[in-house]
C-alpha cells in the first residue's frame, strides 16, 4: 500500500488572493488583501473563512456563500483577537490567586517551605516524580531570575527553591495538577473556599481555564471553538441551553472564579462592551443561545 504524500505547493500572495476569488470571495482591493494575508498567514485566515463556506452532505465544497467579502472574514478575526486579549487579561488574576491560595494553604498547614517535594502530599507517586522533575527543569530554565540566583547563592539544600518561589515559575497547568493530586481533601476544601466553591468544581474549572489561557497565549482561535476540556457545570447552566463544549461554558467558569476576587463586575462590563462593538459576530458559535442585542451578554 503506497503512502499518501503531501504535495500541495506554497502559493504566492497574489495566487492566494486569486484562489479566494475563484472560490467566490468578493475582494475589491487585491493589494490590501495581499497585505492582510502577508500579516495573518493564509492558513490562519482560512480558519475564520471556513465559517462562510458552503457544505454539501457534510463535506466542504470549497466555495463561499454568495456575497461573502474578505472584510467579513477580517471582522471575525478582529473580534477574536480582542476576545483573546480580554480573556487572557481576566484569567491572570484567577491564575495568580489560585497559585497563592494553594501555596499559602499548604505552607501553613504543613509548616514546610518545600511541602511540594514531599511524596506523601500526593495521591499518585507518578505525579510526584513528574513534579520534582518539573521543579528542577524550571529552576534551571529560570536560573537568571533574581530570586533563583539569590536562593542558589545562599543554599545548597533543597536543590530547588521553596513553594512560594516555585509559584512564580511553575505553569498554571502544573499547579492545576498539584491541586488535583493533593492527598488531603481538607486542604483542597480550604483552597476551594477562597473561590467560594467546592473542590470538585475548582479542580475542573482551573484545568479548563489553564487550557483556555494557553490557547489565548498562543493566539489560537477562540471564537467557534469546540473545547475538548469540558468544565463541570451546575444544572442551572445546563438548563440555560448554553453550549457545554463552547466558549459560553468557559466564560461562566471565569466569571464564577472572578466573583470572590471582586472582579466579576469589571469583567462583565468589558465583555458586554465587546459584544456591543461586534454585533455581527454570530453568538451561537460561542455557545450562547438567543438572538438580538442581548445575545451573548452577561
Amino acid at each position: 500500500m503506497s503512502a499518501n504524500v503531501f504535495s500541495k505547493p506554497p502559493l504566492a500572495l497574489a495566487d492566494q488572493v486569486a484562489l479566494l476569488k475563484t472560490r467566490g470571495m468578493l475582494i475589491a482591493d487585491e493589494k490590501a488583501a495581499e497585505n492582510a494575508l502577508l500579516h495573518l498567514n493564509y492558513y490562519r485566515f482560512s480558519g475564520y473563512a471556513l465559517h462562510y463556506e458552503l457544505f454539501s452532505g457534510g463535506q466542504r465544497t470549497h466555495q463561499f456563500a454568495a456575497g461573502t467579502r474578505i472584510e467579513d472574514v477580517l471582522y471575525l478575526y478582529d473580534f477574536d483577537s480582542r476576545l483573546r486579549a480580554l480573556l487572557f487579561r481576566f484569567i491572570e488574576p484567577v491564575e495568580v490567586a489560585f497559585r497563592a491560595a494553594v501555596c499559602h494553604e499548604l505552607c501553613t498547614r504543613t509548616n514546610d517551605s518545600h511541602w511540594h517535594l514531599n511524596p506523601g502530599m500526593y495521591d499518585n507517586r507518578f505525579h510526584f516524580v513528574r513534579l520534582r522533575t518539573d521543579c528542577e527543569e524550571e529552576s534551571e530554565r529560570n536560573k537568571d531570575e533574581v530570586f533563583i540566583r539569590s536562593y542558589r547563592a545562599k543554599y545548597d539544600e533543597p536543590p530547588t527553591p521553596p513553594a512560594w518561589m516555585m509559584s512564580e515559575i511553575l505553569s498554571i497547568g502544573r499547579w492545576s495538577k498539584i491541586y488535583a493530586h493533593l492527598a488531603s481533601h481538607e486542604a483542597k476544601k480550604a483552597v476551594a473556599g477562597v473561590f467560594s466553591t467546592k473542590p470538585y468544581h475548582l479542580q475542573s474549572w482551573i484545568h479548563a481555564l489553564s487550557v483556555l489561557r494557553n490557547l489565548c497565549a498562543h493566539h489560537s482561535r477562540i471564537w467557534n471553538r469546540d473545547f475538548k476540556i469540558r468544565p463541570a457545570l451546575p444544572n442551572a447552566f445546563k438548563e440555560s441551553g448554553s453550549g457545554h463544549t463552547r466558549l459560553a461554558a468557559q466564560v461562566f467558569v471565569l466569571k464564577s472564579l472572578l466573583t470572590p476576587l471582586e472582579k466579576d463586575g469589571e469583567f462583565r462590563r468589558e465583555w458586554n462592551a465587546l459584544m456591543d462593538a461586534f454585533p455581527g459576530v454570530p453568538r451561537r458559535n460561542m455557545g450562547f443561545e438567543g438572538g438580538g442585542a442581548q445575545a451573548g451578554k452577561l
